[in-house]
């Protein structure tokens, strides 16, 4: 299913943050975003592969959130019939904790909201952001030997 979501003003780009989609000129940035994030906690279940994010990269499914024209952030979603993946949010070290995540989050909930289709999610056993997932309302619908899958239901 080819689909785009509407350019609409919110609250990430009052906060002076631009929220753009991905271009194949941001992949080695956002694969070292990608790996400063993952790394440390992917290592704990399976070695480290540093060719899965390039291998992966497909700048239709990511957005990249900036801050005064530097890369801080990446959302990359999926949508099918069934539901829309939230496959990744990925904040950089120093912009953390300061509700860009959840402001994330709950842009792809909106969107999903306007598709009528849930929002869902795999989050690594070891990762602190599965908290977030559950108090922004998602629900543990499965697991895996290293990962929970979480599921919102569309609102």
């Amino acid at each position: 299913m080819k689909f785009r979501w509407p350019k609409r003003r919110h609250r990430l780009t009052r906060r002076g943050l631009e929220l753009r989609q991905a271009t194949t000129a941001d992949v080695d940035t956002l694969s070292d975003l990608y790996e400063s994030c993952m790394r440390p906690y992917a290592e704990a279940f399976y070695p480290w592969d540093t060719h899965r994010f390039r291998d992966d990269f497909n700048p239709a499914e990511i957005e990249v959130l900036a801050f005064q024209d530097a890369i801080i952030g990446l959302l990359r979603t999926k949508v099918s019939e069934e539901f829309v993946y939230l496959a990744e949010v990925q904040i950089r070290e120093g912009f953390r904790n300061a509700g860009l995540g959840t402001e994330l989050v709950k842009l792809t909930v909106q969107r999903a909201t306007a598709l009528d289709l849930p929002v869902r999610l795999r989050v690594l056993r070891n990762n602190p952001a599965r908290q977030l997932y559950e108090r922004l309302g998602f629900q543990q619908i499965a697991e895996g030997a290293c990962d929970l899958v979480f599921q919102r239901p569309a609102a």
